[in-house]
């Protein structure tokens, strides 16, 4: 299996160059899945509220009023996760508890080699470390996100390295357009330095290009 692990602050273009990559993987032809370190904190909040998450891990509403007071909690659903995870499950289980869980979860695909594993929302050292240290991948490519106005100021997260692997710093500062050529082309070039399948380089990424772009006329159009 090989993971390829998105990284930065909040509203660095991580969301967006996931679902890129995602139509990218499946313009050609490759088994993926998409996974979140934060899902466990989602699906509590989702069963506690009687809500769903969409296919996005997206919890309805809270999603796009992050800083909104809750009511029932008093804080807002960006604060609600940091309690449940700073004060909770890590208190109670430990930093790596959600590195471990994580790998859990990909451990049930290990009868996929092929698979690879895309991680939209690494923010913590100690989660790249334990993705690393599992052994469950050949190769791992972390993307770190930047973007003009944004930071990790006053944020618990941080940029992270690899021991061993891939890493790329790109810069979110032209249209959505751009964006996805710029994660699209790294991660295509990653690809085929991994020894993947050899796909023929402008082609295919100008395939991929057309399916991300059908899909957000298709999303848009919901």
């Amino acid at each position: 299996m090989k993971a390829i692990i998105l990284n930065g602050p909040p509203r660095s273009g991580k969301d967006s160059a996931a679902l890129a990559i995602d139509n990218a993987l499946l313009a050609w032809n490759l088994t993926a899945i998409h996974e979140k370190f934060s899902l466990p904190n989602k699906l509590a909040f989702a069963a506690i509220m009687g809500v769903r998450l969409d296919s996005d891990f997206n919890c309805d509403h809270y999603e796009a009023h992050k800083n909104d007071k809750i009511a029932e909690f008093g804080v807002s659903f960006r604060q609600w996760q940091i309690d449940f995870s700073e004060r909770f499950m890590k208190q109670c289980y430990g930093d790596s508890i959600f590195g471990r869980l994580l790998c859990s979860r990909i451990a049930r695909h290990q009868d996929n080699p092929n698979l690879i594993v895309l991680v939209s929302d690494c923010g913590f050292q100690v989660e790249a470390d334990t993705l690393y240290q599992s052994n469950m991948f050949t190769d791992i490519l972390v993307i770190r996100t930047a973007r003009n106005g944004t930071s990790f100021e006053g944020d618990s997260r941080s940029y992270v390295r690899l021991e061993r692997g891939t890493e790329v710093d790109l810069e979110n500062n032209g249209s959505l357009k751009q964006w996805r050529n710029r994660v699209i082309t790294q991660t295509h070039d990653w690809l085929n330095r991994s020894n993947g399948p050899r796909r023929q380089g402008t082609e295919a990424v100008a395939r991929a290009l057309a399916a991300s772009h059908e899909m957000k006329e298709q999303n848009n159009g919901k």
